[in-house]
């Protein structure tokens, strides 16, 4: 083989390796980016349902939340 296709050769593997890495790192920034938007909220919503649950339990002492 000719020295010259043996570097063509190199040169595209490494253009797709570059291409698929780029990709790859497109759908890891939407991937964060839905994370970033639902789990802030899915926490807050978690930490007042604990803190409701707790404030109950302190003031009927049965742990339950009246009507």
């Amino acid at each position: 083989m000719d020295d010259d296709v043996i570097l063509e050769k190199i040169v595209s593997a490494l253009d797709g390796i570059t291409e698929a890495l780029n990709k790859n790192n497109q759908t890891l920034e939407k991937i964060l980016g839905h994370y970033n938007s639902v789990v802030p909220p899915m926490q807050e919503n978690a930490d007042r349902a604990n803190r409701i649950g707790r404030e109950a339990e302190t003031q009927n002492g049965g742990g339950y939340i009246e009507n």
